[in-house]
Formats: C-alpha cells, sequence, structure tokens
C-alpha cells in the first residue's frame, strides 16, 4: 500500500494533467531531518526563514540503491495523437487508441481496387486493455487524484457523453472541453455541457441551472459545493451552489474553490484595473492579475501575483510584497499554511523568494517549486550556465545536464526528495544527498512523457520507465537501503 504523503506544489498542473518531458529520476537526503539551520521555521509573530546558506562542495558515491523491474500490459493498438496519461500512483496507464475502417472497391476492367476510409473508432485503452468505442473522444483521458478512478468526454453520432470508470453519462449536445474535473477527494466529478442550445454544469450527474454560457467548474473536495461564471440575460454572474449573484467586471481567471468550499476567490477586469475578489469583498486594484490564484490548504489564506506601475509583485492576504521585474512560479503555501513561496527576478538574475526573503541567484529557476509534508523544507531546481541543480533549503546540489523541472517530489517523512535528471548523455535514476551522498541506478531508455516517482514508504518509491521493447512500460521499484 502507497504512503500517503501531502505534496505541495508551487505552480504545478492540476492533477490529471500529467503531459509532459520526464528525464531521469534523482533522490535528495534531507539529513538530520529538519535539523539545517536554512530549514523553514515559524516564529510566534509569523512566518520566517533563516538566511540561506552558500553553496555545498561536490558530492561523493556513497550511498547504493536497492532496484528491481516489472513489466506492465504492452500497448494495444495505436495511439491516437498525443494522449498518453498515467495516474498520479503510477499503477494505470491509459491513452485514446483508433482503427480505421476501409471499404474496398474492385474495377474487373482495369483489374484494381481502391480503398476509401469509411470511418474510425476510437477508444480509451486502460491498462491495455481497449474500452467501448465511439465516434469521438475528446482531449485526454484524466485520471482521478487518487488513481482509482478514469474519465473522459466521448461523442457517438451527435450526442456527446462523459464516461466514468466505463459508464457513459448524457447525452448532451456537447461538452466543453477541458472542463472535465475531479474533487480533490476523488469522489465527485464536474464538468460543463449543452443541452439544448443552452449551457449547464453537471456535478454526480446531477445538472445545475441553465445558462447563456458557463464557465469552469471549482467543486470543494467534498463535492458540497460548486461555483463557476455563467452568462443570464446578458450578464455575468458568479454561480455558486446553483446561487447565481451579478458581479461587476469581467471574470479573468477563477473561481476558486477552498478546499472545505466556505471560501471563494477570482480575478475581474473592470475598466482599466483589475482587481482580485475574496468572498465578495474587493482586493486593492492593480494593472495586471496573474493567473496564480491560491489559497492555502486550511482556506485562511489567499496570495496571487499582481503588476503595479511596471513591477509585479505577490499579495499575500491583500498586503503586497516587494517589487520585482517579473514573477515566476508561484505562489504557493506550505501544507501548513504558515509559509508562502514563489519565484521572481531582479537585475536579470531570477531566486526564489520564501516568506519573504529571497534566496540565492541562478539564471533560470524551473516550474516546480515543492513544499515537504512537514512544511519545513522547500526544494526546487534551478540553472546555472549550461548546468541544473537542485537546491533544498538554499542547499545546492552537484551539476546535471538536466532536471525535469517539475518532477520534484518528497517523501512522506520529509527527508527524502525524489526528482529527475540526466547526467551527462544517461538516463539515471540518481540519489543525491545534501550531506555529500549521492547513489544511481540506470534506466533502460528514459521514462515516458508523464510519469513521476511515487513514494511507497519513506525507504521506498517506484517510477515507469520505457522497456527495452518500446511498446512496453516496466514499474521501476527503488529502495534505500538501511535509512530508518
Amino acid at each position: 500500500m502507497s504512503a500517503t504523503v501531502q505534496q505541495f506544489v508551487v505552480g504545478r498542473v492540476r492533477p490529471g494533467s500529467r503531459v509532459r518531458s520526464c528525464i531521469g529520476l534523482t533522490l535528495a537526503i534531507l539529513a538530520g531531518g529538519c535539523s539545517h539551520s536554512s530549514s523553514l521555521t515559524a516564529a510566534p509573530s509569523g512566518p520566517t526563514v533563516v538566511p540561506v546558506p552558500k553553496w555545498d562542495v561536490a558530492s561523493k558515491e556513497t550511498l547504493r540503491l536497492g532496484a528491481s523491474e516489472h513489466p506492465l500490459p504492452k500497448y494495444a493498438g495505436t495511439m491516437v495523437g498525443n494522449t498518453f496519461s498515467v495516474s498520479a500512483d503510477n499503477n494505470h496507464v491509459a491513452y485514446v487508441g483508433g482503427v480505421a475502417h476501409y471499404v474496398e472497391t474492385i474495377d474487373p476492367f482495369y483489374d484494381t481496387d481502391t480503398k476509401t476510409l469509411k470511418g474510425v473508432d476510437y477508444y480509451v485503452v486502460e491498462n491495455g486493455k481497449p474500452g467501448k468505442s465511439y465516434d469521438a473522444i475528446q482531449g485526454i483521458p484524466l485520471f482521478s487524484p487518487d488513481s482509482k478512478h478514469l474519465a473522459y468526454a466521448a461523442r457517438r453520432g451527435k450526442r456527446w457523453f462523459v464516461v466514468a470508470d466505463g459508464q457513459p453519462r448524457g447525452p448532451y449536445d456537447a461538452i466543453a472541453e477541458g472542463s472535465l474535473t475531479f474533487s480533490s477527494n476523488s469522489q465527485h466529478i464536474a464538468f460543463s455541457a449543452m443541452v439544448k442550445k443552452h449551457w449547464i454544469v453537471v456535478l454526480d450527474g446531477k445538472p445545475g441551472p441553465v445558462f447563456e454560457w458557463v464557465g469552469q467548474p471549482a467543486v470543494s473536495s467534498n463535492g458540497a459545493h460548486i461555483s463557476y461564471a455563467a452568462g443570464l440575460a446578458g450578464n455575468r454572474v458568479l454561480v455558486t451552489d446553483g446561487n447565481p449573484a451579478t458581479i461587476v467586471g469581467k471574470i479573468a481567471y477563477g473561481p476558486i474553490l477552498s478546499s472545505d468550499g466556505l471560501h471563494v476567490a477570482y480575478s475581474a477586469v473592470r475598466g482599466g484595473t483589475a482587481l482580485v475578489v475574496v468572498d465578495r469583498k474587493d482586493d486593492a486594484p492593480f494593472d495586471e492579475i496573474g493567473d496564480d490564484l491560491v489559497f492555502s490548504t486550511d482556506g485562511k489564506h489567499v496570495a496571487y501575483s499582481a503588476k503595479k506601475e511596471g513591477s509585479w509583485l505577490v499579495v499575500s492576504d491583500g498586503k503586497p510584497g516587494a517589487p520585482f521585474a517579473e514573477i515566476g512560479t508561484g505562489p504557493g503555501f506550505s501544507p501548513d499554511g504558515n509559509h508562502l513561496a514563489y519565484s521572481a527576478k531582479a537585475h536579470g538574475r531570477w531566486f526564489v523568494v520564501a516568506d519573504g526573503l529571497p534566496g540565492p541567484a541562478f539564471d533560470n529557476i524551473g516550474s516546480g517549486i515543492v513544499f515537504s509534508p512537514d512544511s519545513q523544507h522547500f526544494g526546487y531546481s534551478a540553472r546555472e550556465g549550461k548546468n541544473w541543480v537542485i537546491v533544498v533549503d538554499g542547499r545546492s546540489s552537484n551539476p546535471y545536464t538536466a532536471v525535469a523541472t517539475d518532477s520534484l517530489v518528497f517523501g512522506p517523512d520529509s527527508r527524502l526528495l525524489a526528482y529527475e535528471a540526466i547526467i551527462g548523455k544517461r538516463f539515471m535514476l540518481n540519489l543525491s544527498a545534501i550531506d555529500g551522498r549521492i547513489g544511481s541506478t540506470p534506466f533502460h531508455d528514459g521514462p515516458p512523457d508523464a510519469s513521476e516517482p511515487v513514494f511507497d514508504s519513506p525507504t521506498a518509491l517506484h517510477t515507469l520507465e520505457v522497456a527495452a521493447d518500446s511498446n512496453a512500460l516496466e514499474r521501476l521499484s527503488v529502495t534505500v537501503p538501511g535509512r530508518n
């Protein structure tokens, strides 16, 4: 059974959207647990962070990893486009397959035959088994956050369905592409659909009120609350739990819900200004608002990036931070809500700002900043010149040729950090410790495009790799012997 890891990623795409370039796997050990002076600490008056230390010296290869490989079902049929999807636990894979049908015409006079395309049957292949065929399948199959459910939109004739766990729901005249979403507890599913030239939002098979148009729905973790933008009698409204309320201006991003569904926020444009509205209360106006509005897990805090007078800054609970030339990844909160991190640029250099204090400067910062489950550590990838490093609590690793910048994940005890990288020209599964220890084991041909490392326990993890037979995947399991 997989260990439960509360992984917090700044600037990561939503669960189910796991299409990226993965290029190797590395582990970093946080020696001594939370004893580093550079780890995050929260003072009674509020969150603070100790200034970051200098770079570490070169590490030595002193750790050995245990590794084993197990084959997964081979691909069935032909994959259509870039539709490959992997569940969050790496135990399930799915993609859209297709079979073309032709009509053969024989001309006896010229002794020739002609094949004309009659149609294509599309289906979703899950774990090597094809499902029911349809005339069209929309987008990429979506796994639930707990990896137990699979859903996608499909068309048969002129009618559209949402297929969840193999069972079609509908029919509808249209399904809004990209609207399909699971609640964070994986027990609820929502999407936007058209019925008789009007739009509705469907939650767990139950249609909501009819509108002229509807936006992307946001669902609370327990499925008890839902919110979305919509059009009603020519007006823009915010619909929360089926109740529309007129809004002033145009919603630019959102709405988003806190995990308990008790708080709702969105960014709006009014005339020549932009602002964020939280629980129907306006924040201060800015020239522009970033598409990164986020609640803390407990719903007590909200943050976003904003532009004013040519500079970008991060606003947390209505309070603007320091101005920078650009804001990159983030902002994002730690699991306990006490810490906030994002990447920023000033004087041509990039760095991560944690609790208001900037870290080491680099040429570039990767797209993923992650907090440990205990909220005491944070890590990210950074590039200096041609090399990439992993930075944990301000300390950097040995250089790598390349790093999958959004692949970082902490282990359940917050002492291990896994990430994917290339050393030289080899795809390697590496173990790198900020106290100087490393270990490694090779991939066959490298990981697939949608796989990420997953911890099964504090000392064991797995990922997927491309097998020597390129038409198959293997589960690569790794252990850290002697690690207590």
